[in-house]
């Protein structure tokens, strides 16, 4: 599950109000847990705060200035899906994600040993807005069917 949990000393989350889980976010980061299963501590990053920095790739500059007016998180969707013509594109590219990736870590992970995959995710959650950082909730694919309940189940042959 997403979200602090009570191991890490900032309770469980969901009873907290949105300006101390702000607070704590900003501070510590915010516990989630990708696809791949690894967790890590992510702290969302403001367009306004990137830009103003100046340590701004070229090539995410106009995805920045597009969220601040189109919606965080639809902007750094379609940044995540855009179709570049070449290799010097890609590679900028590959370099702004590790940029955004490297700020918005907040326990010491090294972006080195993320796959292209587990960045992209911390990518959108980072530049997808604080709301979208604190309430992310990542539905883990179920491995059994759902049997609902006082129903008779056979066991299994041997």
């Amino acid at each position: 599950m997403n979200g602090h949990s009570p191991s890490n000393g900032n309770g469980s989350g969901s009873e907290q109000p949105f300006g101390d889980k702000m607070k704590i976010m900003r501070r510590d980061g915010w516990e989630q847990t990708l696809p791949s299963g690894r967790t890590i501590r992510v702290r969302a990053l403001e367009p306004h705060m990137l830009l103003r920095d100046g340590d701004c790739p070229d090539i995410l500059t106009p995805t920045l200035l597009r969220s601040l007016y189109e919606g965080q998180d639809a902007a750094a969707r379609a940044f995540l899906t855009t179709e570049l013509p070449g290799t010097e594109e890609a590679l900028a590219f590959v370099d702004a994600i590790d940029r955004i990736v490297a700020k918005s870590i907040a326990d010491g992970t090294d972006v080195s040993e993320l796959t292209i995959g587990e960045k992209k995710w911390i990518f959108r959650l980072a530049l997808g807005g604080a709301e979208l950082l604190l309430t992310f909730r990542l539905e883990q694919a179920r491995d059994v069917a759902i049997v609902e309940e006082g129903e008779p189940v056979s066991p299994a042959a041997e």
